[in-house]
């Protein structure tokens, strides 16, 4: 009975998800925000303390617009390259369709982090 219950857990632990920390939280404490404007949403991405090297904003909704040359369809999301954000900047994009935006940006020295934001 020992070796059954052994083999059980043994083959139950090799079925488990890995367990990983929780992602590094962000030095400088960015901000990414979807709010409702009048007829429109805005997206607004703050850099916060620090400056980034590289900021890629990631719209995801129906009948997706934005008037903003650096953003481009990519499949069914709209994807825009914001590029560096000097600390306590901050980078606004009014949208119409934005149901989910994400954030992916770099800090000075490599460090990668990612936010999302859903709408009203």
């Amino acid at each position: 009975m020992k070796c059954l219950l052994l083999g059980l857990t043994v083959a139950l632990a090799a079925c488990a998800p890995s367990l990983t920390g929780p992602a590094a939280a962000d030095p400088g404490a960015a901000k990414l925000s979807l709010t409702q404007g009048d007829g429109f949403k805005i997206v607004r991405f703050e850099a916060g303390t620090l400056a980034t090297t590289a900021t890629t904003l990631t719209l995801s909704g129906v009948n997706l617009a934005v008037n903003d040359p650096s953003c481009r369809a990519v499949k069914a999301q709209l994807v825009c390259d914001v590029g560096p954000l000097p600390a306590g900047r901050a980078y606004v994009l009014p949208v119409r369709g934005a149901l989910v935006v994400e954030a992916d940006y770099a800090r000075p020295g490599g460090a990668v982090f990612e936010l999302a934001a859903d709408g009203p």
